[in-house]
């Protein structure tokens, strides 16, 4: 009975939200629409992160449940009328980390963790950079987040050598889009310099 305890609150969790919204379906409690979608959130979230409880190893029901945990948490914070930045800040940032523990658990099998963790960190991270230094280079932090993700994937293992060629593309793409669009053509030209230079230095190593 331990072992399955949390499944029970879930359960008895999924019993209460029922019979809340079967009495604000016939007219006995009023709640909002924000007010439902934060239950439908955090119930999800209790479920999944019951279920990731009773059994550890078992590392997947953490995504779906931190997820919708974050969400909860960040549509709370958006009734409360907290900033906008603030609101999509602990929405991705807490998306992030079930990835981040993921990859942390196995380092060597679990790499991939780093890019959807990354990204979705790097994407609540922009909206509140864009708030000191401007809305128009929130596009440059994304896609530069994007890059470093995947950055960090080679350097974590560099048998992934691959990483590095989509985390070029998109700072290319983060510079091209951004106000130093200008500078696009002169950091083509650098990286193509840099990139040759990587293929003669491993020619030559290989020898």
């Amino acid at each position: 009975m331990e072992k399955h305890w949390w499944r029970v609150i879930a359960g008895l969790l999924l019993i209460i939200v029922g019979v809340v919204l079967t009495l604000a379906q016939f007219g006995l409690v009023t709640i909002s629409g924000a007010v439902v979608g934060m239950l439908a959130l955090f119930t999800g979230a209790f479920i999944f992160l019951a279920l990731w409880l009773s059994n550890t190893k078992e590392w997947w029901p953490l995504i779906p449940g931190g997820i919708m945990l974050a969400w909860g948490v960040s549509a709370l914070l958006g009734t409360l009328g907290m900033a906008g930045w603030l609101v999509t800040l602990v929405g991705f940032v807490g998306s992030a980390l079930p990835f981040v523990y993921i990859f942390a658990r196995n380092r060597r099998a679990n790499w991939w963790a780093l890019i959807p963790g990354g990204v979705l960190a790097f994407m609540g991270v922009a909206p509140a950079l864009g708030e000191i230094v401007g809305g128009e280079w929130v596009d440059l932090f994304v896609l530069l987040g994007i890059a470093l993700a995947f950055l960090v994937v080679f350097l974590v293992d560099r048998r992934n050598w691959w990483a590095l060629i989509p985390a070029g593309v998109m700072t290319l793409v983060a510079i091209s889009t951004s106000p130093l669009g200008g500078y696009a053509q002169l950091v083509w030209a650098l990286l193509l310099i840099f990139a040759g230079g990587i293929l003669v230095v491993y020619a030559l190593l290989r020898r």
